[in-house]
């Protein structure tokens, strides 16, 4: 049995797509739990092991692997399952859905941390808040960081991820009108990679986000909610002071967020 250890945190988004992989294979793993609101990350011993300082990261029998999407191929490649379809369409459509969610990630990082960290970053004092952007090791990380808590809802990256989530729920739409799935007649590692993101959302109250395609995308949303893995890849990391705590920021932040949405050009 492989030795199998997950570094991550319990509501990170690309934490959770690892962990439905994993429930979904029925994999043995330990999870060793991050506070990323403390600086975990920035451990000297955890950037041993992932210079980005970011999370998740899997271990393996001692080979690391870094990047959600990286762990989730490596995980399926090596076992037998249906969330990588048998046949070249299937695929094709997983690996562009893999590519997508990385621009749902900025999206949705935007607009978390606008609604959730925000407010706490801006309360340090400016030293503190320089050293805390300054142990950011990616430089576009670091500045986008910077430029949320300046400008908020102002900063042009809230923009982006508006045009980011429009997109991607029309296309979502339209992939959800022909099949039950995003990459076809079962779940698969396109469902893993971008649901997160999209229950994200919802626990912020941002579904507005994409109210022209509702029926659809929260008919998906429920039917994975239904899986066991998400029981104890994600609901277990949500309890309800959690869930609660991003209902009363994320109402706060939309109301923001509309005057952002309104004020673009039609």
């Amino acid at each position: 049995m492989s030795d199998r250890v997950l570094y991550q945190s319990g509501t990170s988004v690309c934490s959770q797509k690892v962990r439905l992989v994993l429930e979904e294979l029925g994999l043995q793993w330990r999870g060793v739990t991050l506070n990323l609101a403390q600086g975990d990350q920035f451990a000297p011993d955890y950037q041993a092991i992932n210079p980005n300082s970011v999370v998740p990261t899997l271990v393996e029998d001692g080979r690391v692997f870094v990047e959600s999407n990286t762990i989730m191929v490596h995980l399926v490649n090596g076992h037998e399952s249906a969330l990588l379809p048998g046949d070249s369409e299937g695929r094709e459509r997983v690996s562009r859905w893999l590519a997508r969610s990385l621009d749902l990630h900025d999206a949705v990082n935007t607009l978390t941390q606008l609604a959730m960290n925000r407010a706490r970053l801006l309360a340090l004092s400016d030293a503190d808040r320089a050293d805390r952007l300054a142990k950011i090791p990616v430089a576009d990380r670091r500045s986008k960081l910077a430029g949320l808590i300046d400008l908020g809802y102002e900063a042009p990256d809230v923009a982006r991820a508006v045009d980011i989530m429009e997109q991607a729920t029309s296309d979502m739409d339209g992939a959800l009108r022909s099949a039950d799935w995003l990459a076809g007649d079962g779940f698969s590692l396109a469902d893993a990679a971008v649901f997160p993101f999209f229950n994200r959302l919802a626990l912020l109250r941002h579904q507005a986000l994409w109210t022209d395609q509702a029926d659809r995308i929260d008919r998906w949303r429920v039917a994975i909610m239904a899986r066991q893995s998400f029981e104890t890849a994600v609901a277990e990391f949500h309890p309800p002071a959690v869930c609660e705590k991003f209902s009363k920021n994320g109402r706060v932040g939309f109301e923001q967020l509309k005057r952002v949405i309104s004020s673009r050009p039609a």
